[in-house]
C-alpha cells in the first residue's frame, strides 16, 4: 500500500515515511516537521514489537559524547529512522565508508559543551548551505548534522552513543556513492540519492 498523501516529507524522511511499508499515515501539518510516531505505530508503518528496526521505546533517553568528553548530549524519545549515508561528504567527515545517523527532531536533543559548526554547501559550487555539520572543536568528533531544508530534522552520529548495541539501520541513502565493497543487508529502503 502507498501513503495516502505526499506532503511535508522530504529526502530520506520521505522515503522512510512514504515507502511501500507505510499504510494510511496521517501526515503532519506543515508546521510539524516530523510524523507523529504514535500515529505511525497505530497505522502499521512501524511494527513497535519488531526486533529488526531501530525504533526506540517512547520516553527512552540515549546519551553520547565526543572522544575527548568536552561535548556530551542526551537524545530523548523515539527516533524517526536510523539511516546510513554513503555520500562523499559523510565519508569525508566520518573518515569511513559511510555515516550511521539517528534521524530525529532538533527538540529531542540537548547538548552540553560547545559545538563548532561547518556549513556544508554540497558539490554544486554555490554558497547555499545544505547541511550544518556540528562537531567538537577540541577533538573533532562529529556529533550532529542539521539538515537545513527539512525544518528541524537532525542526524545524530550513532558512533558517538554511549551504548550502540540498539542501533539497527533500516534506511540507506546516496547508494550511488557507496564504496563498491560495502554490502549492508536488511535495509528496508535503499536510495540512489537522498
Amino acid at each position: 500500500m502507498q501513503c495516502v498523501e505526499r506532503r511535508a516529507c522530504t529526502g530520506v524522511l520521505e522515503q522512510f515515511c512514504c515507502s511501500s511499508t507505510v499504510t494510511e499515515i496521517d501526515h503532519p501539518e506543515p508546521t510539524d516537521p516530523f510524523p507523529d510516531l504514535d500515529t505511525i505505530r497505530r497505522t502499521g508503518s512501524v511494527d513497535a514489537d519488531s526486533t529488526d528496526r531501530a525504533i526506540y521505546v517512547a520516553g527512552m533517553s540515549l546519551t553520547g559524547r565526543c572522544l575527548c568528553g568536552s561535548v556530551s548530549y542526551e537524545l530523548t524519545g523515539d527516533v524517526i529512522a536510523t539511516a546510513v549515508c554513503h555520500c562523499d561528504h559523510c565519508q569525508r567527515q566520518s573518515g569511513g565508508a559511510f555515516s550511521v545517523n539517528l534521524v530525529a527532531h532538533e527538540s529531542q536533543l540537548a547538548v552540553a559543551g560547545e559545538l563548532t559548526t561547518y556549513g556544508d554547501t554540497g558539490d554544486d559550487g554555490g554558497d547555499t548551505v545544505y547541511v550544518r555539520r556540528r562537531f567538537c572543536g577540541s577533538c573533532g568528533s562529529p556529533i550532529v548534522s542539521d539538515l537545513v531544508d527539512t525544518a528541524g530534522i537532525i542526524a545524530v552520529k550513532a558512533g558517538t552513543l554511549d551504548d550502540t548495541s540498539g542501533v539497527r539501520p533500516t534506511v540507506e541513502a546516496w547508494c550511488e556513492r557507496k564504496q563498491p565493497w560495502v554490502d549492508l543487508p536488511g535495509m528496508d529502503v535503499s536510495l540512489d540519492r537522498e
